[in-house]
């Protein structure tokens, strides 16, 4: 039988090739299985935010961006972990009880599964929006990178 670690090593094994090539074809502007719903949702945001996408950035707005982008995002992380740790801090503080058919044990393949996914959503939601990958593709597209 194998230990969830080893089942962690095993799935991360398994993802690096298909997110590896998925994710060098996002940054050299190449086709993906996703296009056809993610492109529409791009124009769509570069459109209502008024984003030229041909124009390249300069490095000053391109700061600008950055840290408008990372001081939103951590107060919105902020704003969502501060009534999250007051949950918990209510769960704690219940009374340990038995456990019967409804308890779900935090030892399982299953449990590590839902909270590595869980983790990789958030992450993604916070860390890889639809608009942050255009200033590091075009970056990443500018003569001598």
């Amino acid at each position: 039988m194998l230990h969830s670690r080893q089942w962690k090593n095993i799935v991360v094994v398994l993802l690096v090739k298909p997110l590896g090539g998925y994710m060098t074809r996002v940054f050299t502007g190449g086709k993906t299985f996703l296009d056809p719903v993610l492109v529409p949702i791009e124009r769509f945001i570069y459109k209502v935010t008024g984003i030229n996408a041909s124009r390249q950035m300069s490095a000053k707005h391109y700061t600008i961006a950055f840290l408008l982008f990372s001081l939103v995002g951590t107060l919105l992380l902020y704003a969502l972990a501060i009534p999250a740790l007051a949950l918990a801090k209510l769960f704690a503080l219940q009374p340990q009880r038995a456990a019967t058919a409804g308890t779900l044990p935090t030892d399982t393949f299953l449990f590590s599964t839902v909270v590595v996914g869980t983790a990789i959503i958030v992450v993604a939601l916070t860390y890889l929006p639809a608009v942050a990958p255009g200033p590091v593709v075009e970056h990443l597209r500018m003569p001598g990178h």
